[in-house]
Formats: C-alpha cells, structure tokens, sequence
C-alpha cells in the first residue's frame, strides 16, 4: 500500500496520470492543465513553485521542481511507503523512527544531510528537479527533470552560449520578465513583500516589479537603524516609488522570543536542514504590522546565479578528477565546525562521489567548474538555501521565486562563460544598470572593498586565497569578534551557551552555526524543546 500520511497539506485532482496530490506555494495557483499519459511532459508543463505526488494504480510519482520547493519525503514500510511533505506527519505516525548517526555526524560540518538520506534513519527525500517512481517491492527510481549542466551541442539551449554579452542579457530579461508575469498573474493583487538587503538579487527583483507595474509592494529591511545596509536598501526601495519599512533587530529581546520557538524549529526543519533563522525575528514583527496585509507574498531574492565559486578548478595546466572536485566541495562547505578533514567522512565522500556520476561531464577546464556548480545546486542550493521559505510558511505567508523559475534557469545554465564567475561582476553590472534605467537614479550597490576592485583583480586575490586554503581561514579570523556580537543579533540565538564558551567554540574554528547545529541535534537550541527523535 502505498498513502500520503499528510493528505490535508494538498490540493487533490484526479487526472488522466492518476490521483494528483499537488501543493503550489501561492495559494489557489492550480497545476496548468495538460492532456498528456506522460508525467514528465505534465511536469515540464508547470510554473512557478510546486510539488507534486501522482498516485496510480501499482506506483506512486513524486515530482520535486527546481527549487525543491515543496520538501517531499518517503519511507518504505513492511506494506509499501508512506509519503509525506512535512516530517512531522511522518514521525507522528512512525514513533520507532530514530536519528542516523551517520548524517547526523555530516549535519553538523554542513547544515544539511546530503543526498537522498535524511537525519531520520531509513527516510529519504526527493532531489530537486526529479520525478521519484515507488513501487511495492521495488527499489525507488529517480528520473531527472532538468539538467544542471550546459546543453548538449546542436540543441537550441547550447546556441545561448554563443551569444555576445548584450544578446545575452536581453535573452536572459525577456525570461525574467515571463516568469515575473505569471507570480503577477497568481497574486491577483495581493500585497508583495520585497526582503531587501541593498545587494544585486533584490535590486534587480524589484526593478522589474517597477517595470511591469507590480500593484502593492512593500519593501522591508531588517538590521541597525543607520547601517549601510539599511541606507542603501530605503534609496533602492524609494528610488523605484516603493514602500519600505525598518524591522529593528534588538538582541535582548530576540532571545526572550527564542525561547518560545519550540514550534517554529518543528515546522521548519524538514528531516534534512538546519532552520533558518535569518528571518525569524523579522516575520514575527512583520506578521502583526499595521502595513503588512493578510495573505502577503514574500518575494526573496532567491536565484539560480552565484553557485560558482573556486575557479581555480579551470585552471588548464591543472590535473583536476572526481576525487578533486570532491574535495573542493567539502573544503568550501563542510565548515561549519572549521574541520573539514572531519567532514570528509567516508559516509560524505560516498555519496558526494555517486552524485558526480550524474554532473560530471569531463576534465577539460570549461567543465570543472560546471561540475562544482551541479554540486552546489544540488546540495546546498536545494537542501539549504531553499529551506528559508518554510519560515515565510510559518508565520503565514505565501512565497514565490520569479529569478529561480525553470526557464530562467535553462538560460542562466547555458549563458556564455563570462557570466560564470563567483564575483558576478556582469551580473552585477547588468542589475544596477537596469535599475538606474528604470528609476532614474543613481545609487551606490552594498559591497565590500573587494567588490571595487576591478573583476580581474578580485579574481587573482580571490583564487589566490582559495588555492592555499586562506579564504576560508581570513573569512574566520574576522568573523569571530563579529560572531560574537552579530550585527544581525545571531549571537542571541545561540542557546543557553555561556559568552565564555561560545567564544572558545568560535575560536577554536567553529561557527554560529555549527553551534546551531550542535545544539539542534541534541534539542538544546530552544532549550526544553522536542523536535529530534532520539539516536
């Protein structure tokens, strides 16, 4: 027997595919209908952000999109599978569920389980952008649905590459504008929540809101009254003829509040990531503030650009292989507890290796990097940095990611090599140029020093750090006073630990968020909370 556990959590529609079980993330957006026996064809047929369980008669499909927006997780049991989008209807119904020891151990150098494993021994989840077939008595199969590496050769998506700089860009605004359209389309009018942070992402958001006459947007900004980040955030918002709006993070009391958020970890930690609580504090302000209307909309700056990072790889006198690009991955993200010999367990490079099997595609210079992007997208993007909407769930709110839609992605991944840099400085350029077209202003973009050096020079210094390992390491040195009394308030968050100890564990090579980590796992982070299971 194979039953979804937390069938409240869906819209369901019988289709010719079978019974479909479907959650979008704006609320009443309903599947595009497609008269089709095929469910990839179904699937490729579908915008904005979704998830999809089809039932049938002997299997079941599970269909994640690009951003793994709906969390969809499986466990075989003596009489089929349970499927679920949120672990706790999982755990409720399964007491016996333990933790795994193994992904546990990874969890705490990286934030995130890898791979298909979950915390919780014998779940698993559904990668992004794959359609999961179970049948009774067979092993799961996984079908991709898109594709994190170029186009092959003589297919329209691979003539993208060949385009100039400006070819590129119109290409690239013409999809944005398309995927724009359609979140306009389901909003219907409802207010538009704009998190802005004065950087690139949400400058360019919010100038194509400006230009396609996005009705009722209000930006806000969380942080220090005066800061920077604020200053520069107000200009972009006031600059577009937009609504912003402050959220002062005060440390004092986002502690006290910490302490009541027991349910907050529950709901957003999805069996596989750490909860993210840049946001927390913020949404609990915003939920109740006289400008925020009932049934917002967040609109992050979530994108498929900036997955890039170590270019070294492309060096074309280098010897590069599978095992290197594993290393690389864990050497720049396995660090939250500052040891990632530690992290590179046999468990992780296990798995890191199996996934190469589907993204490399050589060892020629132009596909190391591409490599390293896969796994970027694959693990972090996906596992982690998509698991933030689930705070905008929590507190009530709708979300959408018009930069991270299927189409936009398709040409980012096959824009010319250029575009393809961890400084972003066409990306950026682009941004705040078509920010100062469409406003008519002029404004300073939020950067640091490095950021005002010319590209060729950020490049040099950046790899040269990264091939000695001292990026990492200089990134620490200067984050440690910082960690300590974050500008953002995170220190707040971490727990009942002492400033003392904290400041050893930092230190001593730690982050806040290997502390988070730590603490989550042996359900002290909100202390007397009961979110894990036990080992």
């Amino acid at each position: 027997m194979i039953q979804v556990l937390d069938s409240t959590n869906w819209i369901i529609l019988e289709h010719q595919l079978g019974r479909i079980y479907w959650h979008g993330t704006i609320s009443g957006q309903l599947p595009n209908q497609i008269d089709t026996d095929d469910p990839i064809q179904w699937a490729s047929a579908q915008q904005g952000n979704w998830g999809a369980v089809i039932l049938q008669e002997d299997k079941a499909l599970l269909l994640c999109d690009q951003a793994r927006s709906i969390p969809l997780l499986y466990l075989e049991t003596e009489n089929g599978y349970d499927i679920v989008s949120d672990v706790n209807a999982l755990i409720a119904h399964h007491r016996e569920l333990t933790l795994y020891p193994e992904a546990a151990a990874e969890f705490r150098h990286f934030g995130y389980v890898l791979g298909t494993d979950t915390l919780l021994k014998g779940v698993h989840s559904v990668p992004f952008g794959a359609m999961v077939r179970l049948r009774v008595g067979k092993a799961p199969k996984r079908v991709p649905l898109i594709s994190t590496i170029r186009a092959k050769p003589g297919t329209e998506l691979a003539k993208i590459e060949a385009l100039s700089t400006e070819e590129f860009l119109e290409l690239f605004y013409a999809e944005l504008k398309k995927a724009f359209q359609f979140t306009l389309a389901q909003a219907k009018g409802r207010q538009l929540l704009i998190p802005l942070s004065g950087g690139a992402d949400s400058r360019l958001l919010l100038a194509i809101l400006k230009e396609l006459n996005a009705p009722n947007v209000l930006c806000f900004t969380y942080g220090q009254p005066g800061s920077p980040e604020a200053h520069i955030s107000e200009s972009v918002a006031k600059g577009l003829g937009f609504e912003w709006i402050l959220v002062e993070l005060k440390p004092t009391e986002m502690k006290e509040k910490w302490q009541e958020a027991e349910d907050f970890l529950k709901a957003t930690w999805t069996g596989q990531a750490l909860p993210h609580i840049q946001d927390w504090y913020a949404l609990t302000q915003l939920q109740n503030h006289p400008q925020v209307e009932a049934g917002a909309i967040v609109l992050p700056g979530h994108t498929i650009v900036g997955n890039e990072h170590d270019e070294w790889c492309a060096e074309p006198e280098l010897h590069f292989t599978k095992r290197d690009a594993v290393k690389v991955f864990i050497d720049h993200h396995g660090i939250l507890q500052g040891k990632p010999k530690e992290a590179a367990s046999f468990y992780t490079v296990y798995k890191l290796s199996h996934l190469l099997r589907d993204f490399w595609t050589g060892k020629a210079p132009e596909n190391r990097l591409e490599t390293i992007v896969a796994l970027n997208i694959s693990e972090r993007q996906s596992k982690y940095i998509s698991n933030s909407v689930r705070a905008y769930e929590y507190f009530g709110f709708d979300w959408a990611l018009p930069m991270y839609e299927r189409s936009v992605w398709d040409v980012w991944i096959n824009a010319p090599q250029q575009f393809h840099e961890s400084v972003r400085v066409e990306y950026v350029r682009y941004a705040n140029e078509l920010y100062s077209r469409i406003s008519k202003v002029e404004l300073d973009y939020f950067k640091g020093a490095v950021q005002s050096l010319p590209s060729g020079a950020v490049r040099v210094v950046k790899t040269a750090l990264e091939k000695t390992h001292l990026l990492n390491l200089a990134n620490h040195t200067l984050s440690v006073r910082t960690q300590l009394n974050h500008p953002m308030g995170f220190h707040a968050l971490a727990g009942e630990i002492p400033k003392a100890k904290l400041a050893l564990k930092l230190a001593g090579g730690a982050t806040l968020f290997g502390v988070y980590a730590d603490l989550f796992l042996t359900d002290q982070w909100v202390p007397g909370s009961h979110v894990m299971p036990p080992y």
